[in-house]
């Protein structure tokens, strides 16, 4: 997913890897993973976010933000699980713009 250009970039390939991890041969600590065991990871995340900020870090930035878009993907493969929600791109149809 590295890109140094102005070409748009897939989130796809992350959504590959969440999506093998939580297979049934995938790894069993990402299979038994709920919002609620996850919620942690994505709070610190967020707060890694802010101090990257606040430090002026804009490649720490980079990395961090990389890291809350794989708790948002986890997160929206885990409720592609769940009867209600289909598929990981309804959250981002929920976006404002």
């Amino acid at each position: 997913m590295k890109n140094n250009t102005d070409k748009p970039v897939s989130v796809q390939p992350l959504v590959d890897v969440v999506k093998a991890l939580r297979a049934p041969n995938g790894c069993p600590w990402d299979q038994k993973q709920t919002h609620e065991s996850l919620r942690r990871y994505f709070i610190e995340e967020t707060y890694e976010v802010v101090d990257a900020i606040d430090n002026k870090d804009m490649a720490n930035l980079r990395e961090e933000l990389g890291d809350v878009l794989l708790q948002v993907v986890f997160h929206s493969q885990n409720l592609a699980l769940q009867p209600f929600l289909a598929t990981y791109k309804r959250p981002l149809k929920q976006v404002n713009f």
